[in-house]
């Protein structure tokens, strides 16, 4: 678990309850540039929740980075993540749907491969900032057409 917030110690005792302890390492707070050292350590990235409003950016950078993503089917992150193919969604707030998307992923080391890379495509062919500057621009001559 990368970083440290407030529910630090409620997942300790949980990961001490479910006598996890040998399978999870916390590093606290990690410098930002520091950062991409850590995600590329990871085989699995977690979005754990998110609004109905916002994208984390995080989503961004784990895709980015040709890891395979499992994030709740909130529709901003729907509209970034095609289940299964760039990405796993599960049920916002169910702890059955979360588990079992992440089973399916630890389990198949191959899938996990192919939809990383699959993330990655899809973060350079559509959501970089020259991306949206050619969106821009395209909008911008279509307006100039009507006036």
């Amino acid at each position: 678990m990368v970083g440290d917030g407030p529910l630090r110690k409620d997942m300790d005792r949980m990961i001490d309850e479910m006598d996890l302890r040998q399978h999870v390492f916390f590093t606290g707070q990690v410098q930002h540039k520091k950062i991409p050292t850590y995600i590329n350590a990871m085989d699995i990235c977690v979005i754990p929740h998110s609004n109905e409003y916002r994208s984390p950016i995080k989503l961004f950078e784990y895709m980015a980075m040709a890891k395979p993503v499992i994030a709740p089917n909130t529709e901003p992150i729907e509209s970034i993540i095609t289940d299964g193919i760039n990405g796993v969604l599960f049920e916002l707030e169910n702890v059955y749907s979360f588990k079992k998307c992440l089973k399916n992923l630890m389990v198949d080391k191959e899938k996990r491969i192919k939809i990383g890379e699959a993330a990655r495509n899809t973060i350079i062919s559509k959501h970089l900032w020259r991306n949206n500057a050619e969106k821009i621009i395209s909008l911008v001559h279509g307006m100039k057409s009507y006036g």
